[in-house]
């Protein structure tokens, strides 16, 4: 499926990573999830063309690898702040594109209306966190309201995927394909050949949002932190993704340990 996404990309008009940053950074935004049915990416395509979108180019590639290394405390606090949808629910993470190598350190929480807030500076290591690092962290959740910042953070699970951006400089869509889990322990989860759309809008919906609802298509509940880390571990609770575990990945490979893996369909 990436190698369709990425065909029909080439449609578009390009715009440079780096125009999209500074005009368009979006690091507080409403973000909406849903998994897209094959026969409707060439439509939407089709609708973002006629709208003038276009599509986020990094060195002459249009389909960028991703890989995120998600953190967690020994007791699972983000997870769990996730799971019952806290107010200072919060994420952790590095970011790599590996086209370009450049690993970002993200802390990512909530706004008081429920909007998805982004802080983030470079960073050198995917899987180790400095001092600075750790105060970095410290500093943006407290000044989120988390008003018992981690201590102790370690990686608990890595997703990677590829990955098309399509944008007008006023939202942008994502459009996610391969998405494969990792357990730091060695277990892998496969999620199948689904499209993972999302949309990232200043707040209200957009042109896709809509689009996408009048096919009859609406938001769901996946989250690459979370959902992960449910295939990946039995143990946890996963009310909230039993939905996505049964039904939309109830196809989809395990590798390594069956039973460490997870729930079966």
């Amino acid at each position: 499926m990436t190698r369709v996404v990425n065909q029909l990309a080439d449609s578009l008009v390009p715009i440079s990573l780096a125009e999209v940053i500074e005009r368009a950074a979006l690091l507080t935004r409403t973000d909406r999830k849903y998994i897209v049915p094959h026969a409707l990416v060439p439509p939407l395509t089709q609708l973002w063309d006629r709208q003038g979108m276009r599509v986020v180019d990094v060195n002459n590639n249009r389909c960028v690898s991703y890989e995120s290394v998600y953190f967690d405390t020994p007791t699972n606090d983000s997870y769990e702040r996730t799971l019952t949808r806290r107010r200072h629910r919060y994420k952790v993470r590095t970011r790599t594109y590996a086209d370009s190598g450049d690993t970002f350190l993200e802390v990512k929480t909530r706004d008081g209306r429920g909007a998805t807030v982004k802080d983030r500076i470079p960073h050198a290591s995917r899987t180790h966190l400095d001092p600075d690092s750790c105060a970095f962290i410290r500093s943006v959740l407290a000044a989120r309201g988390v008003t018992r910042p981690p201590r102790q953070l370690a990686p608990v699970v890595f997703s990677t995927y590829q990955r098309t951006t399509v944008t007008d400089l006023t939202m942008r869509v994502t459009l996610d394909t391969e998405l494969t889990w990792h357990h730091p322990n060695g277990c892998r989860y496969d999620a199948g050949d689904i499209v993972i759309l999302e949309t990232k809008t200043p707040g209200h919906p957009s042109a896709t949002d809509r689009w996408l609802w009048q096919h009859g298509v609406r938001p769901t509940t996946i989250s690459k932190f979370a959902t992960g880390r449910a295939a990946l571990d039995p143990t946890l609770p996963a009310h909230r993704w039993n939905r996505a575990l049964t039904r939309t990945f109830a196809d989809a490979p395990r590798f390594s340990s069956a039973t460490a893996l997870g729930r079966s369909a």
